[in-house]
């Protein structure tokens, strides 16, 4: 019995690969259908919008948001803060919470000049020239922002101030 059913499927198998044989003298006058590799022109109107929003998207990103300096109080400058990351931060007076645009840089000799611009947008929109900024700097020993440990050293800017703002200081005088 077993026979039976492996010689019924080999026949079955068989013509089936007989069915579908084509010689290859007829080979050449089968059409293929080659895959479409070119994609559909957009219209117009799509382009226009397009580009439009790669322009906003690029010059949202040069766009400076504020830029200054950062100096140790006079305390601070008997520290030493090799190893400590720093961190400028730019907080939304009017809506606490998440900050609107962060930076990180290496530690380094002081004063160290900063700039918060479109590339350091923590959400996609840039903020709107009329909100008020606070701006914040951070000497951070284990690196990570979100933490505040004893010996952290911090420092806000003298006022709040508005996107574009430029010759901000920020003193690093306080400690965790």
């Amino acid at each position: 019995m077993k026979a039976f059913y492996i010689s019924l499927i080999a026949v079955f198998s068989f013509s089936c690969q007989d069915h579908h044989f084509i010689p290859i003298e007829e080979a050449d006058h089968i059409k293929m259908q080659s895959p479409q590799t070119e994609q559909p022109t957009p219209e117009p109107d799509v382009l226009s919008r397009q580009s439009d929003r790669e322009s906003k998207i690029k010059a949202q990103e040069n766009a400076l948001i504020t830029e200054g300096k950062i100096y140790l109080g006079d305390e601070q400058k008997r520290r030493d803060f090799g190893g400590f990351i720093v961190y400028v931060i730019a907080w939304s007076v009017d809506k606490p919470g998440f900050p609107v645009a962060v930076s990180r840089y290496g530690s380094a000799k002081f004063p160290i000049s900063f700039r918060l611009d479109g590339k350091n947008l923590m959400a996609a929109d840039f903020p709107a020239h009329n909100k008020k900024l606070r701006i914040e700097a951070r000497l951070d020993r284990d690196g990570d922002p979100i933490t505040k440990e004893m010996g952290d050293v911090f420092g806000f800017a003298e006022r709040v101030v508005n996107p574009g703002t430029e010759g901000i200081l920020i003193t690093l005088n306080k400690n965790r």
